[in-house]
């Protein structure tokens, strides 16, 4: 079966390639395709010194064509001259070949003469260790000697090289084959690749994303020949099956998301290690099964799915009463009633901030007898403001199921997934409704061709609104939808954002986006983002620049992230927990903001508003995936790298009263097109045409 794991293009000189191990001696043994190469000698080159290569050892095989190196760490020591003094090395390996001139001239050696040293009537070529069409690997350790380590290397392009002192990098990736569910149980099939050390043993770790609770299921794992076909990376199948009932002492888990990763534990190393368990075959995709388990009059629903960016295996919880459960079931397995008036309206399940809010809002001010619902949990902080206005899907509950079955059209500011009582395979499948996605931002700033693109493995949508000409290039060009399924509305909270009924304050808003590489506390405590924002709260610079303009200083993480407020906790900082506090009144009220990828960096320029980018982590927040914009060009505000500078443009906005750039205004133009606050009607009159074409 093909794996989606790198598979590099070998030489198709390199045959057969096998690494062993005998107590204190590592051997390289093998073949070249083509006896008239004679392999003379094994050659080492240190990485720090280039130039300085040495014969590690002469061949003992005579065959031709063939190669045999043994050698103790000790010979390695001596051959290559090396001298302790607490120091480490990369070691590259190289085979030095010798072979008649005249061969070369053959096509299909013609590339091996551009590095072939010429004598006469033959040439001396130096072939890179690894990317042999086979490489046999048996379990190896490192050699010691003296205190000191060697250890063999595979790297990232499978060549062979010697770490001295220094330690294995870990690297392996788990492919899954295989998903399957049984009544209150999921089973999981599929190849570990690890680059350079041999796992013993393996354990399942299920992480809860908000209650902070994990599970572990147990997991085998077996040695697979495959590891011939990868460049001597270590390769094993792993099979574990999560009984749910069974990891939390027969209760249902918490209502929660839950992700998955591997405990490894790895031969001649002490710390076990985290990896996240994913990337599916291709057929995988979408062949995702739910299960779910009782427990007295509770049930708990389990559905996988794979997380859009890396395509990683987690899996919501949701719980119900077995009464509701069983009225689910029962709709699922009758024919889809219908009703073309229903228009079901939601952001995420707990809150109502956002677009989702005020078209619902817009909707039963101005036409109350429209069939237009809002979904929402019970105990949202929000529940009070939605309540006034009628209509309610209390999330999980039978009207709801009923309702969304039914639906002509979802709107919704995410995936409309997010606003379905369960999000399996067999509730999605039943939904008949066209979707209509309502943003909750402009988008550009970061590539989420990942997320929202047109061939998204978990995303779809029937009309896509964006709020200027300049960002329906963007998702007609890079996402590949078509012109006709682009409206250009704006955004519905637009209407209300620049409504100017709310009295500006002595108020600077920090509100930095999330990191999707953050998401556990151990990580986050040590990360860049973490040091940054914390010195930056804690700083005298920004305590004398509150003094200086009498500023209130607040500080607001992404929902996302809002596990870690407590750690930013600071004398003379306010920290705003979001649905505690309404985003768009804070923006509103704050004459300054300092954000750093965050859309809300564009609602904030539409008031007029100075925006600062603090971006000291562009690079790796980018990602390989380029910018749908030019940050430096595009952006409206003005961006830094360090906290020096962001104090100085935190100073000279001061100076000027806190007034908008020229430049800045005129970029901000550029991303909206309407002003007039009618926003919420272009989006009726675009969703109408759409449910009557």
């Amino acid at each position: 079966m093909e794996t989606d794991i790198q598979k590099h293009k070998t030489d198709e000189l390199k045959e057969l390639l096998m690494i062993e191990q005998n107590h204190d001696t590592y051997t390289y043994q093998g073949h070249l395709s083509d006896e008239r190469f004679c392999v003379i000698s094994l050659v080492t080159k240190p990485r720090s010194q280039a130039k300085n290569l040495s014969k590690l050892t002469d061949n003992h095989s005579e065959k031709p064509g063939t190669f045999h190196f043994p050698f103790t760490f000790e010979e390695f020591l001596e051959k290559t001259n090396y001298e302790y003094q607490d120091s480490t090395e990369t070691y590259d390996l190289f085979l030095q070949v010798l072979v008649k001139s005249d061969v070369l001239n053959e096509k299909k050696y013609k590339k091996l003469r551009k590095h072939a040293v010429e004598e006469e009537h033959h040439s001396i070529l130096q072939l890179r260790m690894g990317n042999f069409n086979k490489t046999k690997r048996l379990r190896d350790t490192s050699l010691t000697y003296k205190d000191q380590t060697l250890a063999n290397y595979v790297t990232v392009k499978g060549n062979v090289s010697l770490l001295l002192n220094k330690d294995i990098p870990l690297s392996c990736k788990p492919q899954i084959h295989e998903l399957s569910s049984s009544k209150g149980a999921l089973t999981i099939r599929g190849h570990l690749y690890s680059a350079n050390a041999y796992i013993e043993h393996s354990q399942l770790l299920l992480s809860g994303r908000n209650s902070e609770k994990s599970f572990e299921s147990s997991v085998t794992i077996n040695w697979s020949d495959l590891t011939e076909e990868h460049f001597g990376l270590y390769t094993f199948t792993f099979e574990s099956t999560v009984h749910f009932e069974a990891i939390n002492d027969g209760d249902i888990l918490p209502q929660d998301t839950f992700d998955l990763h591997l405990i490894n534990t790895y031969s001649g190393i002490k710390e076990p290690n985290l990896v996240r368990l994913g990337k599916p075959i291709k057929e995988l995709h979408d062949a995702i099964p739910d299960t779910h388990h009782f427990h007295g009059t509770k049930v708990g629903v389990i559905s996988p799915f794979y997380t859009f960016k890396g395509s990683n295996l987690s899996f919501d919880v949701i719980k119900f009463n077995r009464f509701t459960y069983e009225y689910l079931e029962y709709k699922l397995s009758k024919s889809r009633e219908t009703d073309k008036d229903i228009w079901i309206i939601g952001e995420r399940p707990y809150k109502a901030q956002d677009n989702g809010y005020f078209f619902f809002k817009y909707m039963r001010e101005n036409y109350p007898k429209k069939k237009v619902y809002y979904v929402i949990e019970k105990d949202s902080p929000d529940l009070d403001k939605v309540k006034e206005l009628g209509n309610i899907l209390y999330f999980k509950s039978r009207k709801h199921i009923k309702y969304m079955l039914m639906a002509d059209v979802i709107l919704c500011t995410h995936h409309a997934d997010f606003l379905y009582p369960i999000r399996s395979q067999r509730f999605k499948n039943a939904v008949a409704a066209k979707k209509v996605f309502l943003q909750h931002g402009i988008l550009g700033t970061k590539n989420i061709l990942a997320n929202y693109g047109k061939d998204a493995h978990s995303f779809e949508t029937d009309l896509f609104l964006v709020s200027s000409e300049f960002e329906k290039k963007i998702v007609v060009n890079d996402f590949n939808y078509l012109p006709a399924e682009v409206k250009v509305t704006g955004l519905s909270r637009f209407d209300s954002l620049l409504n100017p009924d709310v009295p500006p304050k002595n108020q600077l808003l920090i509100i930095p986006t999330w990191r999707n590489w953050l998401s556990e506390k151990e990580t986050f405590v040590k990360s860049e983002y973490y040091s940054r924002y914390l010195a930056l709260l804690q700083s005298e610079e920004l305590r004398t620049f509150s003094k200086k303009y009498s500023m209130e200083i607040l500080f607001c993480l992404h929902p996302n992230m809002q596990q870690y407020t407590n750690l930013f906790e600071q004398d003379g900082v306010t920290i705003v927990h979001q649905g505690d506090r309404d985003v768009q009144v804070l923006m509103k009220e704050s004459k300054l903001m300092i954000t750093d990828y965050s859309s809300v960096g564009f609602d904030f320029s539409f008031l007029d508003k100075p925006v600062i980018y603090y971006q000291f982590d562009r690079e790796k927040f980018l990602g390989k995936d380029p910018s749908h914009l030019n940050l430096d060009q595009d952006l409206p505000g003005s961006i830094v790298l360090n906290q020096e500078d962001l104090f100085e443009t935190l100073s000279l906005y001061g100076k000027s009263h806190f007034a908008i750039s020229e430049e800045s205004k005129k970029r901000a133009e550029k991303f909206l097109t309407y002003r007039d606050r009618h926003t919420n009607e272009r989006i009726l009159k675009a969703v109408s045409s759409l449910t009557s074409s």
